[in-house]
């Protein structure tokens, strides 16, 4: 295996031609491939297992609030009986949400299970229903964006705490209101109630 530099591209690009299935691990202990010849691995039954920081996946960075979370990753590709290209595998995570009741930050795990197959638009029909269509422009793909899509997919509508958590952060909430308006209503007194006060001075 060797690495080498597409000069119609700014991102790497990795050849598998002269792949051995067991060599794939070690060539991306430290990456996941932004453009990699998918029909390649799929020959190869070439396989990836990595941590990557939420961070380095910007559309999900995007979505959630900020952290250094990791997200766990495993991708195997394969051909099926129709020689499509398949995607199974699983991601793990965790992220944070703003809760949309009391807007507090909310920690939300995530598990999900990648099942796909690499298609191009006008293939989209020949997908088994077990399985989703990843599309594709041309014969190159990105395996980053499968990361991002299928988690962002798996991304809750809505999220809320727990009602005991909501609770306490309203209460909190409240205490910290009422203690402003008090310290309000001390430093801006009555101006009549001040004015009252002057014309007794005045009178002793």
């Amino acid at each position: 295996m060797y690495r080498r530099k597409n000069p119609a591209f700014s991102a790497e690009v990795f050849d598998i031609g002269r792949l051995n299935p067991y060599d794939c691990r070690p060539m991306f202990e430290d990456m996941l491939p932004v453009k990699a010849e998918y029909r390649k691995l799929a020959q190869k039954s070439a396989s990836f297992t990595k941590v990557l920081a939420v961070s380095s996946l910007p559309r999900l960075f995007d979505a959630v609030l900020p952290t250094d979370n990791k997200v766990e990753v495993h991708l195997e590709f394969d051909q099926n009986h129709k020689y499509q290209v398949v995607v199974t595998g699983s991601l793990k995570t965790e992220v944070a949400l703003a809760c949309q009741r009391c807007l507090n930050p909310m920690a939300v795990p995530i598990e999900t299970e990648v099942k796909l197959v690499i298609v191009k638009e006008e293939q989209v029909d020949e997908v088994d229903g077990t399985f989703d269509a990843f599309l594709v422009n041309d014969e190159w793909v990105d395996l980053n964006e499968i990361v991002q899509e299928e988690l962002l997919l798996a991304l809750p509508f809505v999220s809320y705490h727990d009602d005991d958590v909501c609770n306490q952060a309203s209460l909190s909430s409240s205490d910290e209101t009422v203690d402003t308006q008090k310290e309000m209503s001390v430093s801006k007194q009555n101006p009549f109630h001040v004015l009252s006060s002057l014309k007794e001075s005045n009178k002793e």
